[in-house]
């Protein structure tokens, strides 16, 4: 039987009656096999982490058990799911499925586990009803479809917001993180296209609906918890 469950906020108002700030952490996923594959091997379909990519999102996970993480989410997509899982056994918090937060390929793509398989190897998930229990077509999307996702997934953060208080972790991918940034900071849809996002990288936000500015950015591609490691670090060791 398929665990189903509605992605909503579990935070309230504080003591004073109102909403306090959130801080959203949006983290690209640890390295997959799509972009980090043995030459002359095809992308496998829906792909896992690669070996560098689990050690990434161990000292993510390392990280953000720092903090305290109210809520944990992640994109329905393997290598977005994985990663959360490590952040999830870290940090004692249950990985939640958002599925408009999917990365946005606008190729061929493939079709990626459906809610009953990513519950047979994560069986904690929990999955929302609009996840299709057996599968579900990623790729062709056109960059206008990408746009109302961001827009929807905006929304939802805004949501959050307003109805909740601390700090929920995002896993997500690169060029949707891209997106949403966009909508959320008023800017130009493509004005954000050559920006780093590494693995693991967080972009971090600090939402909050009653202040003048209820949108900041406070952190984008940041990856200091991989600085200094040994073919981890994008950085190489630079400082930062």
């Amino acid at each position: 039987m398929l665990r189903r469950a509605r992605v909503s906020s579990e935070s309230g108002p504080n003591r004073r009656g109102g909403p306090r700030p959130v801080i959203v952490h949006l983290v690209r996923h640890a390295q997959a096999f799509n972009t980090h594959r043995p030459a002359g091997q095809p992308s496998p379909p829906n792909p896992p982490l690669t070996p560098v990519g689990v050690m990434q999102a161990e000292r993510l996970a390392a990280r953000l058990a720092g903090i305290e993480v109210d809520r944990l989410v992640a994109s329905p997509m393997r290598r977005a799911v994985e990663t959360a899982d490590h952040v999830g056994r870290a940090t004692g918090r249950p990985v939640e499925l958002l599925t408009i937060c999917h990365e946005h390929r606008a190729g061929e793509g493939y079709v990626c586990w459906g809610a009953r398989e990513l519950l047979g190897h994560y069986p904690r998930l929990v999955v929302p009803e609009d996840l299709h229990p057996e599968g579900w077509p990623y790729g062709g999307e056109p960059f206008e479809g990408a746009l109302d996702r961001a827009d929807a997934f905006a929304n939802w953060l805004r949501e959050q917001a307003t109805a909740g208080s601390g700090q929920l972790v995002v896993v997500t991918h690169a060029a949707i993180t891209r997106l949403v940034l966009t909508r959320l900071l008023g800017l130009e849809p493509r004005a954000l296209a050559a920006a780093a996002l590494d693995n693991t990288s967080l972009a971090t936000l600090r939402l909050d609906p009653t202040a003048t500015r209820p949108v900041e950015l406070l952190a984008l591609n940041d990856t200091a918890h991989l600085a200094g490691a040994l073919g981890l670090d994008p950085l190489a060791g630079l400082s930062r």
